[in-house]
């Protein structure tokens, strides 16, 4: 069975299960519901066992050719050229004829086979493949690509799972590429690309875990190859900037909610929320004090008002509330409604939170 159609079966079967648990929830005997959740855990065990055999059997092969290759002539050699380049990490080189590029391998030991008659591949190009099989190991890509495939193999029917394999894969290329040309040079950039087009196609298909230099897909070939002629030394104060990036989305994606659980109601913590809130009493104002954040569309006696960016200030940070309740009059009605707090800042004597919400007529 095709992958993504098992995927795409697995989610459309989770979500067919939870509406018919909302549409008939309490009127059908609720060990049928019970059923259809086992069933989902059966599909989701297969899948488990098909893909982990998929993988095992191209790890079992990888190892095959480790195990069966012979010991490099060249291995004085290749340890001299990493060494030229500060590149001390013990590497046993290996050779094969199983093999048409150089690849790196191994989590508990640290390998590169190099293909039996490499040994006429012009020198530079030689030691740039060296120094990309390095990085591998260096940054412990045949480690993470073990993970990668774990991760995989237990989540195979969520496709953004495959997105991040599939991308973290391509990215470790990307990132062995760039640490070379640190080493070699920017002069080096056309000779280094021009050495990974020749290698195109030289990596056997479907050899998850061997790291090589080259890679057969169109796609990703040419991303290698406009960040190698792309590629420059950043400054210091670039990196730093770059920073902000991952941080900011681990403070959008990684942060807590406000969301209260079920065992936090058990220990009493709702209750705690509750009188929080009933602490804050409700704000009475006019309409004039709203009027300069009120967005949209006046008309007489409209259903609902919307509020942006209204000011309330404190006297401390603990003391900004994430919400407050407000009423208004207007034209003989009265709207009401909760504005939640958006945006705070400091103004070096207080603290000033701004709101946005609807008001709506009783």
């Amino acid at each position: 069975m095709d992958f993504l159609y098992m995927n795409l079966s697995a989610a459309l079967m989770i979500f067919a299960i939870v509406s018919i648990r909302a549409m008939l929830n309490n009127k059908i005997p609720y060990i049928a519901i019970g059923i259809l959740w086992v069933l989902v855990f059966i599909i989701w065990f297969v899948g488990v066992i098909l893909i982990s055999r998929y993988y095992l059997k191209d790890h079992r092969v990888c190892r095959k050719i480790w195990q069966t290759a012979e010991k490099s002539p060249l291995e004085t050699m290749v340890k001299e050229i990493l060494s030229n380049y500060d590149c001390n990490k013990k590497i046993s080189i290996r050779q094969s004829d199983r093999i048409n590029c150089p690849v790196a391998c191994g989590v508990f030991y640290h390998g590169i086979i190099i293909p039996a008659n490499l040994k006429q591949m012009n020198q530079k190009y030689f030691e740039q493949i060296l120094l990309h099989e390095y990085m591998h190991h260096k940054y412990k890509h045949p480690l993470l690509q073990h993970i990668l495939v774990f991760i995989l193999c237990l989540n195979w029917f969520n496709p953004a799972i495959w997105l991040f394999y599939h991308f973290v894969s391509r990215d470790t290329e990307i990132s062995c590429d760039r640490h070379v040309m640190q080493i070699i040079g920017e002069k080096e950039r056309k000779s280094y690309a021009l050495n990974l087009v020749n290698m195109a196609g030289a990596k056997e298909k479907g050899k998850i875990f061997q790291n090589g230099f080259a890679k057969k897909e169109n796609k990703e070939m040419k991303e290698r190859i406009v960040a190698i002629m792309k590629f420059k030394k950043f400054s210091a104060l670039a990196v730093a900037f770059s920073m902000l990036i991952p941080t900011t989305m681990a403070s959008a994606f990684c942060t807590d909610s406000n969301y209260v659980f079920g065992d936090e109601i058990n220990d009493g913590e709702l209750l705690v929320l509750e009188e929080h809130f009933l602490e804050e009493e409700t704000l009475y104002l006019t309409y004039e004090e709203l009027k300069p954040y009120i967005t949209g569309q006046e008309t007489r006696a409209t259903s609902k008002i919307n509020i942006d960016g209204y000011k309330r200030t404190y006297s401390s940070a603990d003391a900004v509330l994430k919400s407050i309740k407000v009423s208004m009059e207007r034209d003989g009605y009265t709207y009401t409604g909760t504005l939640k707090l958006v945006h705070m800042e400091y103004d070096g004597s207080k603290y000033i939170g701004y709101y946005t919400g609807t008001l709506y007529r009783q």
